[in-house]
């Protein structure tokens, strides 16, 4: 379990992230709406992560480092704040552009190289209000995307990288459809690498590979488990 403080003058985005955190009963959070009382609960209470807001009323200098030993997270409306961040050397992984969401929140809190939570708002863009045809899409990744990692599995026991570049390439389709980002990154190396390398690395290739079988499956599970399938 985790403790998360996070600080941010916005009423609307503190309710967001309230209702984003139900998803995770198993870890505990804390609220602050202002710089000073940002800094009283830090230097009172221990937390694992703290979260804030980049501008927050009141603050001068923006405080970047941690006080103790919670890791610390900036979110911002603004690329361009965030960007000021990253060149004074906040690594890119500890700034979040706003709305916050489910899938980051679950990186954050679970230590992932690869977030698993699907961001389905293309679905629901295809969708148009057609629940049906929404679980039909759910289903139909449920169902195939299992299959598809176990060809790809086979492939590349066989060392036919042609053929496993294909098969990661159609399965990328379901990976953006999902909105499965940093999984569909890891993808594309495979691929590139797969398909044009004269000399494919078959244990790079393989840690590759299991890497998205796990960041997938873990998908499937979520999907499962929201849709009741």
């Amino acid at each position: 379990m985790k403790t998360i403080l996070y600080t941010d003058d916005n009423a609307f985005d503190r309710t967001a992230f309230e209702r984003l955190m139900k998803k995770f009963p198993e870890h505990s959070y804390e609220l602050a709406t202002s710089v000073d009382e940002m800094h009283s609960k830090l230097s009172t209470s221990s937390y694992d992560i703290c979260i804030r807001d980049f501008y927050i009323p009141g603050e001068q200098d923006v405080q970047t480092e941690p006080t103790k030993h919670e890791e610390m997270f900036f979110i911002s409306g603004s690329q361009h704040a965030l960007d000021k961040l990253s060149a004074i050397g906040i690594h890119e992984s500890r700034l979040i552009l706003k709305p916050f969401t489910q899938q980051k929140l679950d990186q954050i809190l679970h230590d992932k190289a690869l977030s698993v939570i699907p961001d389905i708002s293309y679905v629901d863009e295809l969708s148009d209000g057609d629940d049906e045809f929404k679980l039909s899409m759910i289903q139909i990744f449920v169902e195939e995307v299992p299959v598809q990692l176990q060809q790809a599995s086979s492939l590349l026991s066989d060392e036919k990288y042609i053929l496993l570049a294909d098969t990661i390439h159609a399965l990328q389709t379901k990976i953006r459809t999902f909105g499965l980002n940093e999984i569909n990154d890891v993808a594309d190396e495979l691929e590139e690498e797969a398909r044009n390398s004269t000399e494919p690395k078959k244990a790079h290739l393989r840690k590759q590979l299991k890497e998205i079988n796990s960041a997938l499956l873990k998908t499937v599970e979520h999907l499962k488990h929201e849709w009741m399938l």
